[in-house]
C-alpha cells in the first residue's frame, strides 16, 4: 500500500509540476565529499536544541517502554546503524579517490585542499577532525539504532503476520520515524553534500536542516503529549515527568521571547529605523514592504504597481548582487518583469544555462543608466522592450544625479 501511494504521488507530482520541470535548469551538479568541515556538536545543539531535547526525551521513553516489554531489537538496530555509517564513510573515501580521476570533482576537491595547504597538511587535519568531532555522527547513528530497535522488535516477522501485537502505538511509531528521518538528513552532510555554485556544503545544510527542524519539532510536540498525558501507555515516574515539565516550560517561555526581540531586531534595528526621522520612514506593515525605503520611494513603487494592470511590460532598475535589499524592489513588490536583478540568485536557479540567458544584461543596465548618450539608452530600451525606467534613491546613489 505504501509503495502504491508513493507511485501515485510521483505521477501526480510530475503532472502538476510538468510545465516547471520542462524548463527548469538547476545549479546542482552531482555530489562532493565533505573532507574538511564536520559539524561541531555545539553548533548542532545551537541549531536544534529545544526540539532536539524533546525528541530525545521521546526516544528515551520509547526505548524504556520497549525494554519493559523485552522487545528492543538492539542487534538489528546497531547492525543497521553501523551499516549506514560505514556506507557513508566508504562513499566519502571513494569520492575522494575518484576526485583524482574526474576533472569536475577533482577541481572542486583539490581547490579546497589547496586552500588548506595541500594534502600533506590536510590529511592529518582531516583525521584529527574526524576523531575530535566524531561525537555528532556517533550520536546520530545511536538515534537511528534506537529507532530501528524499537520499530522492528524481536520476532518481527510474527508481528508483521499479525501473530503477535506490535508493541507500540501507531502514533509513537510515526513520531520515531520523524526522528530517524531528521537524524538521517543531518547525518548525510557530514560525509557528502550537493555540488552547486558555491562549491561548499552551505546550501545542503541550509535545505536539509530546515526539514530536520520541522521533523524534530513535530516529534517533540508528540513527546509532550505521550510523556505527560497519554494514560494508555507506561509513563516515567512523577519525578521524571516533573523534570520533563520543567524543561518543556523553560523551552516554551524562552521561545516566546523570540517573537518580541526578533521582530524588533528585524523591523527596527536592521532597517535603521531608530536613526531615521519619522517622515523618512514607510509605515510598518506585516507584508514587509517598505523596509529600508524612504516613504516617497515606497509610494512610487506602489503607484507603479497599481497603475500597470498587466504583466506584459518590462521594467529597468539598478542591478547588483544578491542579498542587498536596496535592489530589486520594483520586481519584488509589484511582480512586474525586470531586465535583471539579484544576479547571484538568478544564476543559482538557472544553472549552467544562465550565462547564455542573461549574457550582456548587467552591462546593458549599466549602459542605460551610466551613458549620457540618448542613442545608447534607446538601443538598450529597444533590445529588451523596456516600458518603465526606475530612477529612485538606489539608482541615484549608484549612477549619480546628473543623469536626471
Amino acid at each position: 500500500a505504501l509503495v502504491g501511494f508513493g507511485l501515485i504521488l510521483i505521477v501526480v507530482t510530475l503532472i502538476a509540476y510538468g510545465p516547471f520541470l520542462i524548463s527548469f535548469r538547476s545549479q546542482a551538479g552531482g555530489l562532493l565529499p565533505n573532507v574538511l568541515t564536520p559539524t561541531l556538536i555545539q553548533q548542532y545543539v545551537l541549531m536544534f536544541g529545544p526540539v532536539l531535547l524533546l525528541s530525545l526525551a521521546l526516544l528515551v521513553v520509547e526505548a524504556w517502554r520497549g525494554m519493559q516489554q523485552g522487545r528492543m531489537n538492539w542487534s538489528l538496530g546497531w547492525t543497521v546503524s553501523l551499516v549506514i555509517g560505514a556506507t557513508l564513510a566508504l562513499i566519502l573515501i571513494v569520492m575522494v579517490l575518484v576526485s583524482a580521476l574526474v576533472p569536475g570533482i577533482r577541481n572542486s576537491v583539490t581547490q579546497l585542499v589547496a586552500q588548506a595547504g595541500g594534502w600533506d597538511a590536510v590529511l592529518s587535519v582531516v583525521i584529527q577532525r574526524r576523531i575530535a568531532f566524531a561525537l555528532l555522527p556517533i550520536g546520530l547513528l545511536t538515534i537511528l539504532a534506537t529507532v530501528v530497535a524499537r520499530l522492528f522488535p524481536r520476532h518481527v516477522l510474527k508481528a508483521w503476520r499479525g501473530e503477535t501485537d506490535v508493541p507500540y502505538v501507531p502514533q509513537s511509531g510515526f513520531a520515531l520515524l520523524l526522528i530517524a528521518a531528521a537524524a538521517g538528513l543531518t547525518l548525510i552532510p557530514e560525509f557528502i553534500f550537493l555540488r552547486d555554485n558555491f562549491g561548499v556544503r552551505i546550501n545542503t545544510i541550509f535545505k536539509f536542516y530546515y526539514q530536520a527542524w520541522v521533523l524534530f519539532g513535530v516529534a517533540g510536540a508528540y513527546a509532550a503529549y505521550t510523556i505527560l498525558s497519554d494514560m494508555r501507555l507506561p509513563r516515567p515516574n512523577i519525578g521524571l515527568r516533573t523534570a520533563f515539565t520543567g524543561m518543556l516550560g523553560f523551552i516554551l517561555v524562552t521561545g516566546m521571547a523570540y517573537p518580541i526581540f526578533g521582530v524588533y531586531s528585524r523591523a527596527i534595528l536592521e532597517q535603521g529605523r531608530q536613526s531615521r526621522p519619522p517622515e523618512q520612514q514607510a509605515a510598518l506593515t506585516l507584508d514587509g514592504r517598505g523596509d529600508n525605503l524612504s516613504a516617497d520611494y515606497y509610494q512610487a513603487v506602489l503607484c507603479l504597481g497599481n497603475q500597470v494592470l498587466t504583466d506584459d511590460v518590462v521594467v529597468a532598475e539598478a542591478s547588483r548582487d544578491s542579498y542587498n535589499s536596496a535592489y530589486g524592489r520594483v520586481g519584488a513588490f509589484t511582480g512586474l518583469p525586470t531586465v535583471i536583478n539579484w544576479e547571484g540568485h538568478q544564476g543559482q536557479w538557472r544553472g549552467p544555462t544562465y550565462g547564455d540567458i542573461a549574457a550582456g544584461r548587467r552591462p546593458d543596465i549599466d549602459r542605460l543608466y551610466g551613458d549620457l548618450r540618448w542613442e545608447i539608452a534607446l538601443e538598450v530600451i529597444q533590445r529588451y522592450g523596456i516600458d518603465y525606467i526606475v530612477y529612485g534613491p538606489t539608482e541615484r546613489a549608484q549612477y549619480g544625479f546628473e543623469r536626471l
